[in-house]
């Protein structure tokens, strides 16, 4: 498989990063990760717009790679890797660089950008027909609402939120240390009470995913109510219905959190019939770049 790193296409075994690294030492960086379906890149403005608002929130200079630019390696990138035809999974990871080993370092930095394509690995069927289960984390989830938008590479906290999970839980649902409910470790969180759809504000500390937005938009396009807040866990498990979405999952139904179980499909069944058009109408209006 051929990477992008720093201006070249390398094979990934060739692909070498410093161990000065101030992603690796530090996780000093941020990252987008993006679907390609049959050579279209869903959503690519917006993935690029986040991730060069994270670049300049974390002042990370001498970014040498336009946003044109950046849409062109993509884009060569699924064709080397012959995923123009198919559906690919994309990472885009951009680090500050070599550092001195100091966290507050203030030497020249020159970036790590590392792209990187692979086959996407659907989900099985069985999970959107029969929803997944879900856990909630006793662990707190620490974003600040000012940061809503970035995606930074250190995942930890998600990680140790996601150990808590059960091993027949699809996902774990973060609290705010106030205890209302924020997001999965990977997903954002939706539930539906009489033909209304709550999901989080952005001010409780979630990450305000582009499918999450996207889902919302297609919502009130369709005339559903859909109201962004503070909710809690009582409130979570009387919703007739439950799904969490992310860019690689669309919309996932869940059938299950802990021991409560919730009505399946129609609601998310829909927006993920939606969501589908809504990638078919993007692609007929920009086309594929390849």
């Amino acid at each position: 498989m051929v990477v992008y790193l720093n201006g070249r296409f390398i094979e990934d075994k060739d692909a070498k990063v410093s161990i000065m690294d101030r992603g690796f030492l530090y996780g000093d960086g941020v990252f987008e990760t993006l679907r390609a379906y049959k050579g279209f890149i869903f959503k690519l403005e917006s993935h690029i717009e986040r991730l060069f608002k994270g670049i300049i929130y974390l002042d990370i200079k001498k970014i040498e790679i336009t946003y044109d630019t950046l849409k062109k390696i993509l884009y060569k990138l699924l064709v080397i890797n012959n995923l123009n035809f198919s559906d690919a999974y994309i990472r885009i990871t951009i680090t500050r660089g070599i550092g001195e080993g100091r966290i507050l370092s203030k030497g020249y930095f020159k970036p790590t950008i590392l792209i990187v394509t692979t086959p996407y690995k659907k989900p099985p069927e069985k999970f959107y027909k029969n929803g997944v289960k879900l856990t909630i984390a006793k662990r707190c989830n620490w974003r600040l609402s000012e940061d809503a938008d970035i995606k930074y590479i250190s995942f930890l906290n998600n990680i140790l939120a996601k150990m808590e999970a059960e091993d027949d839980s699809y996902e774990c649902i973060m609290l705010n240390k106030e205890g209302f409910l924020t997001e999965g470790t990977v997903s954002n969180l939706f539930f539906v009470k009489n033909g209304v759809i709550y999901t989080p504000s952005r001010d409780t500390g979630i990450l305000d995913g582009i499918t999450r937005q996207t889902i919302i938009d297609i919502a009130k396009r369709e005339g559903i109510k859909v109201l962004e807040g503070y909710f809690r866990i009582e409130e979570l498990i009387k919703a007739e219905e439950v799904f969490i979405t992310n860019t690689l999952i669309e919309v996932m139904p869940v059938s299950r959190i802990g021991e409560i179980w919730f009505n399946l499909g129609k609601m998310s069944k829909q927006l993920r019939e939606l969501y589908i058009k809504e990638i078919e109408k993007e692609k007929d209006c920009y086309g594929i770049l390849i």
